[in-house]
């Protein structure tokens, strides 16, 4: 009788520990999916507290001097940072918020996935685009700003060749970078290479860490007036030129 107490005791004790260990492997699968969904929850209040912050500052600009709110701003993961006239918000996550290389622009918001596309205008006079993988310099002609000025060099349009948009381009490596000696060349027929245009480039937007990047060339053959985009995208080793009628 003894002995079947004490069988029947150690059945019960296995029994406990089986559960346990059971409950314990679940939890573990289940771990990341519960992270996933608290950092989606984050995504929401930000994206939410960014938009609140962009209503206020409409509001306070058009309220003129003098005008000011308190915003709170509760940061419960990630980082946040104020560069370049921006309020940045940086979170690394598993969670399938964004497909990859997506932008999505809400107003003034951008929300970007894996973005690591930097443009900026040098003190040579050249725009770059550039990535974690590739490298675009372009020449700085004329200014969007001053397009009424038809000769002066330092603004407004001016004459050009469609082989002299793009300076440098090269390999990024890391910081370093490797570069590349191809041949490029924009017209639309009869013109060719060596037709001299007028117009201008401009970099529409400036930013670190961005989704994509473009440069804008508008061009005034003598038979065509259009303009050329040249985009970079996030982790994209090329360049994407399109072709559309001017905005003149």
């Amino acid at each position: 009788m003894h002995m079947k107490k004490g069988q029947l005791w150690i059945s019960a004790v296995l029994y406990v520990l089986i559960v346990v260990v059971v409950i314990v492997i679940v939890l573990e699968a289940l771990t990341p999916v519960i992270e996933n969904l608290k950092d989606k929850a984050v995504f929401n209040r930000i994206r939410d507290t960014f938009l609140t912050i962009n209503e206020y500052v409409r509001d306070v600009s058009s309220e003129g001097r003098g005008s000011q709110r308190t915003i709170p701003v509760e940061i419960q993961k990630g980082s946040l940072s104020v560069e370049s006239n921006e309020i940045k918000w940086n979170l690394n996550t598993e969670a399938n918020i964004l497909e990859p290389r997506t932008q999505v622009e809400l107003g003034n918001l951008i929300v970007v996935s894996n973005g690591d596309v930097d443009a900026y205008e040098t003190n040579e006079s050249t725009f770059v685009l550039r990535n974690s993988r590739a490298f675009f310099e372009f020449y700085e002609y004329g200014s969007l700003l001053n397009s009424t000025n038809q000769t002066n060099s330092s603004g407004g349009i001016v004459a050009f060749k469609g082989s002299s948009i793009i300076k440098r381009t090269a390999y990024a490596q890391g910081s370093n970078l490797l570069n590349l000696t191809p041949s490029y060349s924009f017209f639309v027929p009869p013109d060719d290479a060596n037709t001299m245009i007028r117009g201008y480039t401009v970099l529409p937007r400036t930013g670190s860490g961005i989704g994509k990047a473009n440069v804008l060339a508008h061009v005034n053959t003598t038979n065509y007036e259009y303009d050329i985009v040249f985009t970079l995208e996030s982790q994209a080793d090329y360049l994407q030129v399109d072709m559309v009628k001017g905005l003149n």
